[in-house]
Order: structure tokens, then sequence, then C-alpha cells
């Protein structure tokens, strides 16, 4: 008995490094986005991008021999649930580096990640107000401010438009925007008439869009994340046709199929993946190969592969997996990504170009150029 006693402690202390060492065999990325809920659509093209960027990393040996694996947390665009996410990473699941989507969960996750020494890394949306959060937050998406400043020169400068009304949703996000655009908007002699500001649950526009016709403005900034398809068709039911401009994902392939009459001739700020670019072209091709079809969203996709493409990059040049050794290695990104070129400085945020898009026979059409990313926006 003693034998068998002394024989199996000989078999556990051989095992238990040797499953230490498998553990270890797998790098762990977390991904927190929106895959139900408002948005989810977009949630589940950025992690489209993410896996077709971790299955060719996979393929080609993986990083330092080792395995990446995906730990993907549904946020459904919640504070409380992102806020939850984030602990579950951090406690429980040990991952060495993690992903988030957007601004509004950044403002949430990363002082969590900050305070753990964990790095953060936002894909969909870049700006100044991540950058305060703390040094272990970076971001190589779309410039949230560029959003507001993209559709401000549009109107100044290729519109000569004066008068601008603004309306919002009661959100983080809309509510930056919009402010971001109105300071803008009068700092190069533009003038705000009216503004308002919609909770999420109401989609009734039909007394703000009249307010806007009584103010006599000359266009509409409308960084709205809720009743966008009912916020066209009221505008074109009262027949208001001066330019409508929204921002970031609210005027997309399924708003354009659900309405497209009322939406024909309308405007967002956006990213547009150019799929001139050989970079875009070879990720579309490889997208097409994996899922069978083109993306939905292509510069949505792109977002989340080049996010990917970024951590990959930070984890194969670190000297080491601690927090500080990866914080280290993703300064010194730098690469041609499928959408943009990302390239990650003391700043630790990609600017990327926003343009202004405008909807024509169905299509959306780039027709504004990108706002001049300005280095230090605070001094414009």
């Amino acid at each position: 008995m003693k034998k068998i006693q002394i024989l199996l402690l000989t078999i556990i202390t051989i095992l238990l490094p040797l499953r230490g060492g498998f553990a270890d065999e797998n790098l762990k990325v977390a991904v927190m986005t929106h895959l139900t809920g408002d948005f989810s659509a977009w949630g589940q093209a950025y992690i489209e991008g993410i896996m077709l960027g971790q299955e060719r990393i996979n393929s080609s040996g993986g990083i330092q021999g080792k395995r990446v694996t995906l730990v993907i947390e549904d946020t459904r665009f919640d504070s409380a649930l992102t806020a939850s996410a984030s602990q579950k990473l951090l406690n429980i699941d040990h991952v060495q580096i993690a992903m988030v989507s957007t601004f509004t969960e950044a403002l949430v996750a990363g002082p969590l990640f900050e305070k753990a020494k964990v790095p953060l890394l936002v894909f969909g949306d870049s700006g100044g107000k991540i950058e305060t959060i703390g040094k272990f937050v970076f971001s190589t998406g779309t410039w949230v401010d560029g959003y507001a400043l993209s559709a401000s020169k549009f109107l100044v400068e290729q519109k000569n438009m004066k008068k601008v009304a603004i309306i919002a949703t009661n959100n983080a996000w809309s509510q930056s925007t919009a402010d971001e655009f109105g300071k803008d908007f009068e700092q190069h002699g533009g003038s705000i008439v009216y503004r308002a500001d919609q909770n999420p649950t109401d989609t009734d526009f039909r007394t703000i869009l009249e307010r806007v016709r009584a103010a006599k403005a000359d266009a509409v900034f409308a960084p709205i994340t809720a009743g966008v398809i009912p916020f066209f068709e009221q505008a074109r039911r009262i027949n208001l046709q001066i330019p409508l401009i929204l921002a970031g994902g609210a005027l997309d392939s399924d708003v354009i199929a659900a309405a497209p009459a009322a939406v024909e001739g309308r405007y967002v700020t956006n990213a547009f993946l150019d799929k001139s670019r050989p970079q875009a072209a070879e990720f579309l091709s490889h997208y097409q190969q994996k899922y069978g079809r083109e993306p939905m969203y292509p510069s949505v996709s792109a977002r989340g592969f080049d996010g990917f493409k970024a951590v990959a990059t930070a984890l194969r040049n670190a000297k080491g997996l601690s927090g500080e050794d990866i914080q280290r290695a993703l300064l010194t990104v730098d690469f041609q990504g499928a959408g943009f070129h990302l390239k990650l400085d003391q700043s630790r945020t990609a600017k990327l170009p926003v343009k202004v898009l405008q909807v024509k026979d169905g299509h959306l059409v780039v027709v504004g150029d990108a706002y001049r990313v300005i280095k230090n926006p605070s001094k414009r």
C-alpha cells in the first residue's frame, strides 16, 4: 500500500509541471464586444475579423511556438456587463492582454485593466478620452473625435453652411461626439441654432425635426445611436431636405436596405475600407476563403482584424509576458493594416481618419475628405 502511495505521489509530482507547461502553451487574449443587443451585428463583424486574424497566426506557428486562444465576453453594450466581464477576465481567466471594441466600453473597462496593469486595446475607436485612462490602455480604431470633426469640416468648407442643428442620444459616445462637433463648428465661424438630446427609448423625432425647420438650420448633425430608421423616415415624411449627417455605424447597409428612399442622399461620417489597398484586398480574399462570403461591414471586420494583429505583434515582440513587457511592446507597434497604417507611440492611440460618406443609388460613397488629425486637439 505504501509503495502504491509513493508511486502515485511520484506520478503526480511528474505530471504537475507538465500540466502547467501544457497550459502555458496557449496565450490568452480576451475580447469584449457587444454580441447581443444594440449593434450586435457590428460586434459579430468585429469577432469575425479577430477570428480570421487568430486563424492566420495559429496556422503559421502561433507566437513564439504558442497558440493564441480567445476568451470572448459579450458586453451587450452595457456598462454593468462590461465591468463584470472585465473582472472575470482579470481575476478568473488571468488573461495576458485584452481587447475591447468601443470608446463607451473602454471608459468602463479601462480603469480596471489599468489598475491590474494588464494591457487593454480598444480596436473599434480611438480618441483623446481614451488617452487619459492610463498607460496600459491603447487604441487602434477610428478616431472618435473624427466623427464630429469630419462633419464640421465638410459643412464649413464644402457646403459653406453657417447654421446647424444637433440631435444626439443620451449616452456617453453620442454626447461626446455632439459636443465636439458643436465646439469645432463654432470655432470655424458657424453657429448651433438648435440642439435636442433624445433618450434611447424614444424614437419619435417629429417635434424635434419641426423645431429644426423652425430654427432655419442649414443642416443637421445627428450622432444618434437609436431610432435611426424612424429618424430618416420622419424627416422624409415632413420633406426636410437639408443635409442630415449621422456618425459611426448608424447609417449602414442594413439601414439602407430597410429604408432606401428615406436615406438616399443622406450622409454619415465613418471609417472607409479602401479596397484598392493591397492589404485590404488580401484581407478580403482571406475573409472570403474563411467565411465563404464578403463581410457585411468590411471596415468593421477590418478593425477587428487589425486590432488583433496589433496585439499579436506586441506579444511577439515582448521580452516577456508581464503586463509591463507587453505594454512596452505595444508602444512600438507600426504596420500596414487591412484598413490603415497603424502606428502606436507614446500617445498610445492610432488616430485613424474618418471620411464623409453619402448614400448614392443605394451605396455609400466617399464625398468628404478626412479631417486633419491634430496632434494636440485641446490647442486647436
